[in-house]
């Protein structure tokens, strides 16, 4: 799998390299389009929309297709051999399985209507044949949306960016570091996701 984990890496090397303005005006189409799809899913709790989806927007926007297929041979392999040595994202929001298993973990029985969400947190496990309903964008939503659940708190201190910081790093208080998939500007992830909530409350 080693060399599998080295194709997707220089993948990644590569994703959004072009100018700003031209990856604006490539991605255009694309938020046009996510912007409706997220109207026909469930509500957020306490933010909007398009808040929730700006959470993981650097994210959505720098994903890849390719490289998601290659990510997912990786991760149900890795789930196959009952392994823990590689933590690796995967789907358009790009949610780790440990983080799926921890947000689904802190999220009461109560608030979850998806059987196979609830057996996941019910059972602590994800085994490969999860993996596929889980690389689905609507069900990578519902995580989102019980990830904002489970941390209202760090918005009622910290706002939006908290949000961002937590999502990105795991620590609402964790310094900024440069977001590496999107080469045309050195900014951070939480202003990446400032940017792109901009525009999207543009459309």
């Amino acid at each position: 799998m080693k060399w599998l984990l080295l194709v997707i890496i220089n993948i990644s090397v590569f994703a959004q390299s072009e100018p700003c303005n031209i990856i604006n005006e490539i991605n255009k189409d694309k938020w046009i389009s996510i912007s409706s799809k997220i109207e026909s899913f469930e509500a957020p709790f306490y933010l909007t929309r398009k808040e929730l989806l700006s959470i993981v927007s650097p994210e959505y926007i720098s994903y890849s297709n390719l490289m998601n297929e290659l990510e997912l041979i990786l991760v149900k392999s890795n789930l196959l051999i009952n392994s823990n040595n590689i933590d690796l994202s995967f789907g358009p929001f790009q949610m780790k399985t440990s983080f799926i298993l921890n947000t689904l973990k802190s999220v009461p029985n109560n608030k979850i209507e998806d059987q196979v969400l609830k057996r996941i947190k019910n059972n602590r496990v994800l085994v490969a044949s999860d993996i596929d309903y889980l690389n689905k964008i609507e069900n990578q939503w519902k995580i989102l949306r019980f990830f904002e659940f489970n941390n209202y708190k760090i918005y009622e201190k910290f706002s939006l960016e908290g949000l961002y910081t937590m999502y990105n790093r795991g620590g609402a208080l964790k310094n900024k570091t440069i977001f590496s998939k999107i080469k045309c500007k050195d900014l951070a992830y939480e202003d990446w996701c400032a940017e792109f909530l901009k525009l999207l409350l543009g459309i």
